[in-house]
């Protein structure tokens, strides 16, 4: 007895299909201009993003749903959303007894100055 989907397979247009070529290509995460320079047009990342395969991390920045499945993901998206920026990991306050001691202050010299 054979099992029949109720879903059509989806067909896309070679600019849908030129969208979803170029991502894996970036690590599933591109940039719009990048997806234009790829053969996309805005329409078919348009029409891609509102049936959820495509998804929208700020305006002009897509991703593949499957991608960046792992711990780093918001880590990545973040560093793909501010190409620019810092990134700057935060670790919880060490405990009272962590604490170590701390460092000698250096000595200041002036110009001038005898040697000692």
């Amino acid at each position: 007895m054979a099992v029949y989907s109720s879903q059509k397979p989806i067909a896309y247009d070679r600019y849908q299909r030129a969208a979803l070529e170029a991502l894996p290509k970036r690590g599933g995460i591109g940039h719009t201009t990048d997806l234009l320079r790829d053969g996309t047009r805005t329409t078919a990342i348009t029409s891609l993003w509102r049936p959820a395969q495509l998804i929208r991390l700020k305006a002009g920045l897509y991703q593949l749903p499957e991608a960046l499945s792992t711990q780093h993901a918001a880590i990545v998206q973040a560093c793909a959303a501010v190409p620019n920026g810092v990134v700057a990991p935060h670790s919880p306050a060490p405990s009272p007894g962590e604490l170590a001691p701390a460092p000698a202050s250096p000595v200041r010299r002036h110009v001038g100055d005898a040697e000692a």
